[in-house]
């Protein structure tokens, strides 16, 4: 028989294997899912911008696949900053790469903290530097905007507002996509 012990915390009784794999998988479930309305959300605002470029027919799908060439890429911070950017016109990997590095150092110009962002990432389609780097455009020019739940307005330091009521419309949607990820996140974390 075990004796009773007062320093005895049932929390440290190390978990099961089969109650550590059922929660691997719902984590992995809940990732999933996260990234999926990401990936959706993100599509929806960078098409919107794209709508207004000159050069017709561009239009994302996939965002992880349509980004690799970085054409959408620059399309998006031309629209997005009212500049002209330079682009390579071949389609090879060194000159997708090239797009993409022209893209990031034009964000790094306008003074945007770009962390473990590269190049080669964005051309091989890494979906969670792919959707960094979405959110971080998204939160340098959508500005003085977010007034979420009708409790809060923030002005966000360094951005660039862009003026329209849509884009206060798009952020806040954006915004209350990821808050409901999150809380939803919380619920299945016990």
């Amino acid at each position: 028989m075990e004796q009773y012990s007062p320093t005895f915390d049932p929390a440290e009784v190390p978990p099961s294997p089969r109650a550590m794999l059922q929660y691997e998988q719902n984590r992995r479930k809940e990732t999933d899912v996260r990234d999926a309305v990401q990936k959706k959300t993100f599509t929806k605002w960078v098409n919107k911008h794209l709508l207004k470029c000159r050069s017709a027919g561009r239009r994302i799908v996939d965002l992880f696949e349509d980004l690799r060439d970085g054409h959408n890429l620059i399309s998006l911070l031309e629209v997005l900053a009212h500049e002209s950017l330079p682009r390579e016109k071949g389609r090879m990997k060194f000159h997708k790469i090239q797009n993409v590095q022209i893209a990031l150092e034009f964000l790094r110009r306008k003074g945007i903290k770009l962390v473990n962002i590269r190049s080669d990432e964005i051309v091989d389609g890494n979906p969670k530097l792919s959707l960094g780097l979405i959110w971080t455009i998204i939160l340098h020019y959508q500005g003085d905007v977010v007034t979420f739940m009708g409790h809060y307005t923030q002005s966000l330091p360094g951005t660039r507002k862009l003026g329209s009521r849509t884009n206060i419309v798009s952020v806040w949607w954006c915004l209350f996509c990821l808050q409901w990820i999150l809380i939803w996140g919380r619920m299945w974390t016990f």
